[in-house]
């Protein structure tokens, strides 16, 4: 391994730590709470080496952002196999949410909190990064309830409206466990947004045509 390729890996290791070490202490202190120097002394670095790697907290929440989008991002091009019922498509696309979701819960907590109030949001247009996330992933999912739809699978319908009815419950899901209303794991709440999501747009086997059941 060359010189600058192991400075890249050392580098990348450091952020790394940085951005774990921040989402925990937003989530303890609060953003505005949260001192560079409290960042650096968790991530087993010291101040003045902190700003090497960041320019300062905004620069934090803005990468910590970035980086739980490209995980939904992700989940995009490792769609569920075809030959899954779409019951089973859409539980596989729900789960791999709430993975990413359980896996960043501090930067949720801060998210859901306190995003209004930080920096970076008022000035550098994270509420438009947001924006622009949140509608493309209506997008994909009006997709996926089209196909459903086209499969005889979901009853006929507007699939951009039951695509926002599903992320709208999604959502508050999230939320709410982010908050402390739903003290078990996320995942133990798959299968109760599921039997509700059926109820409104009429997944399998309900739908399937008879005989087909």
């Amino acid at each position: 391994m060359g010189k600058i390729e192991r400075k890249e890996r050392e580098m990348a290791s450091a952020r790394r730590a940085i951005l774990e070490a921040a989402a925990s202490a937003f989530a303890r202190r609060g953003y505005h709470g949260t001192k560079v120097e409290d960042i650096a002394s968790e991530a087993g670095y010291s101040a003045s080496s902190f700003y090497t790697y960041f320019q300062g907290k905004a620069e934090l929440y803005q990468s910590l952002l970035l980086e739980v989008a490209s995980e939904f991002e992700a989940v995009k091009l490792e769609p569920p196999l075809l030959s899954l019922s779409f019951h089973d498509r859409l539980e596989w696309l729900i789960r791999r949410q709430f993975e990413i979701v359980e896996k960043n819960r501090d930067f949720f907590i801060v998210f859901a909190s306190q995003r209004g109030g930080i920096e970076w949001v008022q000035d550098k247009g994270a509420d438009e990064l947001t924006r622009t996330n949140y509608i493309n992933w209506i997008n994909y999912m009006t997709e996926f309830f089209q196909q459903g739809i086209d499969e005889g699978s979901v009853q006929p319908g507007n699939a951009r409206d039951f695509a926002y009815y599903a992320v709208g419950a999604i959502n508050a899901t999230i939320f709410r466990w982010v908050a402390g209303d739903l003290p078990v794991p996320l995942k133990d709440h798959v299968s109760t947004l599921l039997e509700f999501l059926g109820s409104g747009v009429c997944l399998e086997p309900d739908c399937a045509p008879e005989g087909d059941v």
